[in-house]
């Protein structure tokens, strides 16, 4: 947090901005009324659930544009069109393709026993708590353009509404590169890069 306010938030304030500090998106409370008991089932919930099945679909969706003559699994010409095939294809090839990383979210994916019918339900509770009763209330009760955050934060909530982010870099932390979050509304795009060009030019 004091990166996050030595490079980012006061140079805001500097540049004329309002900031309203320490807020959260939801509170426990919010989210047990949404149907989970806390944030880690949430979580668990999307990582676990929604996102293994939204990887399958995707995938196997992509591949399936791919328009290559089909060719038996052992060829070099392969080009599997569903996830499954892919799966099959890398440990056939596990020298070449899986020297350095596995593919366990893939094997994940692949063992997930969500159904249509339950990924849509759960899919549209998410988005309306991340959404309409997320980012968008916390926007309008305090009249807010965007909500600024550590960058590892933001990704939860807007990834579960598919709110856009724009991330810069901030600062080093441990060694490691920390990057600063604007995250808005739905198609608040172009508020969004205003204010890190914004922050990037300085008072004045």
């Amino acid at each position: 947090k004091e990166v996050l306010e030595h490079t980012v938030l006061q140079p805001l304030r500097a540049c004329g901005a309002v900031l309203v500090d320490d807020l959260e998106i939801w509170s426990d409370g919010e989210i047990e009324d949404a149907g989970w008991a806390d944030r880690n089932a949430l979580m668990e919930d999307y990582r676990g659930a929604v996102m293994p099945y939204e990887f399958r679909q995707g995938v196997s969706s992509y591949l399936k544009t791919r328009r290559v003559a089909r060719q038996p699994l052992g060829s070099s010409a392969f080009m599997p069109t569903t996830l499954e095939e892919l799966v099959d294809f890398n440990i056939a090839h596990a020298d070449e393709e899986m020297q350095l990383f596995g593919q366990e979210r893939w094997e994940a994916a692949l063992a997930s026993e969500m159904t249509p019918g339950t990924y849509a339900a759960t899919s549209a509770r998410l988005q309306k708590l991340a959404g309409p009763d997320g980012i968008d209330k916390l926007l309008a009760a305090h009249n807010l353009d965007a909500l600024v955050c550590p960058a590892a934060k933001s990704a939860f909530p807007a990834a579960l509404c598919g709110y856009p982010v724009v991330a810069v870099p901030a600062g080093v932390v441990r060694g490691q590169p920390f990057a600063a979050a604007f995250v808005g509304a739905a198609f608040s795009e172009a508020t969004l890069l205003r204010l890190p060009h914004r922050l990037e030019r300085g008072p004045g």
